[in-house]
């Protein structure tokens, strides 16, 4: 199945945020952020990267304690969730890391968000960023992530087959 933006085949430059869940691995060390999380729709997310490595690069978590986080950030363990004071605090910290790490490194034409909306108020400013990239996002975590896991995989499969023609 070939997923479509504008009537085009899905050769669009994506980018991933998933919200962070409250099930962590339990560990003594810090660990890789897309290792951590055990809850949400990050194990899906996980397993599709680990088949469409290309990927990794481009999936973000946002963090309730951390802010935004790389698929790679090693980070330890903790326990606490977002409330909305929270997430009003740090939305301008977290809006400036999105920036500078994601929208001006990848220049996205297309940003997925699989998130509930306290999360989603950490990358509002998607909403009004130039230039616009298509925001697709997900709030409903256990029925909406299947969507968002389509489009990734079509994704994931799209750019590994390119980088299997390059010389």
């Amino acid at each position: 199945m070939r997923y479509r933006f504008a009537n085009r085949a899905l050769s669009v430059n994506l980018v991933l945020f998933v919200g962070c869940s409250r099930r962590k691995l339990i560990s003594s060390v810090p660990e890789p952020a897309l290792e951590l999380y055990r809850g949400g729709g990050v194990p899906e997310i996980r397993d599709c990267v680990d088949r469409y490595p290309l990927l990794r690069e481009r999936v973000f978590i946002l963090s309730a304690k951390y802010g935004l986080l790389s698929a790679n950030e090693r980070i330890a363990s903790y326990d606490l969730i977002l409330t909305l004071e929270m997430a009003l605090a740090m939305r301008r910290t977290v809006w400036a890391d999105v920036q500078r790490r994601v929208l001006q490194r990848f220049e996205p034409e297309v940003v997925m968000v699989l998130a509930e909306p306290l999360y989603f108020t950490l990358v509002s400013g998607l909403l009004e960023h130039e230039p616009a990239a298509r925001v697709i996002w997900e709030p409903d975590i256990r029925r909406g992530k299947h969507r968002i896991l389509g489009l990734l995989e079509a994704w994931g499969s799209e750019l590994a087959e390119r980088n299997q023609r390059r010389p």
